[in-house]
């Protein structure tokens, strides 16, 4: 028996080192700077990191907490820490090293807030959402300067360019022109043709009626004749 306990026994030790690099990954970068701030409606927590990591996050109540692992990091932040100033409902900010190859951050909440986690390559973002118009003191610990203005995912997308259409041009609105009404004709005023004058032919005289011995003279016919008529009676005639 004590041959093959001193075999297992053996095996165990020279598999053993080897079993625990295999657990415990050994950091290949760091976390050299955090930072918290103000944006449009929100505050954010920056933290600084360096190669390559894997981020993981989940939350705790009383108080509220937002509890961020980061592996394959180790922690190289000074140990002064957070200045314990709210900012945006943010109460205070602690970090450690919470196992080897894992840093934690652990933010401290007001209350329960809506929150999203993004990143870049040297960047993690926990976006907080915050009461319109919170004023947010900038903070910032380790490397490096603090962010001037928190700027989220979207602000790094380009806009989409516009695709190309052709709008055809609508005719300038021109509104009926008014029917004018049709000058009437002028009329023609009717005008009662006025009978031609005529002058009234003048009665014949019988030859001889004059200043007749035994007759009325011709003058008594003057008042129903023309003009011409009775300058008639006057023409010279025979004399008695």
């Amino acid at each position: 028996m004590k041959p093959v306990l001193a075999v297992i026994v053996a095996a165990v030790v020279a598999a053993g080192p080897t079993a625990r690099a295999a657990v415990a990954r050994p950091a290949v970068g760091e976390v050299s700077a955090l930072s918290i701030v103000p944006a449009s409606g929100r505050a954010e927590l920056v933290v600084g990191v360096s190669g390559a990591t894997h981020v993981s996050e989940f939350t705790l109540a009383s108080p509220s907490r937002i509890v961020v692992d980061i592996d394959g990091v180790s922690n190289a932040l000074p140990s002064n820490g957070y200045d314990k100033v709210a900012r945006g409902g943010i109460g205070d900010v602690r970090y450690s090293q919470f196992k080897k190859g894992t840093v934690r951050v652990v933010v401290y909440l007001d209350h329960e807030r809506d929150y999203k986690i993004w990143r870049t390559a040297t960047e993690i973002h926990v976006t907080i959402a915050t009461e319109p118009g919170a004023q947010i003191t900038p903070w910032h610990i380790g490397t490096g300067k603090a962010p001037m203005l928190a700027s989220g995912p979207a602000a790094t997308r380009a806009a989409a360019p516009a695709a190309n259409t052709t709008v055809a041009a609508k005719p300038a609105a021109t509104k009926p022109a008014a029917a004018q009404p049709a000058t009437p004709a002028p009329k023609q005023a009717a005008v009662a043709a006025k009978p031609a004058v005529t002058s009234a032919a003048a009665p014949a005289v019988p030859a001889g009626r004059g200043f007749q011995a035994g007759r009325e003279p011709c003058c008594r016919h003057l008042l129903a004749l023309p003009v011409q008529a009775a300058l008639g009676c006057f023409s010279p005639g025979p004399r008695y």
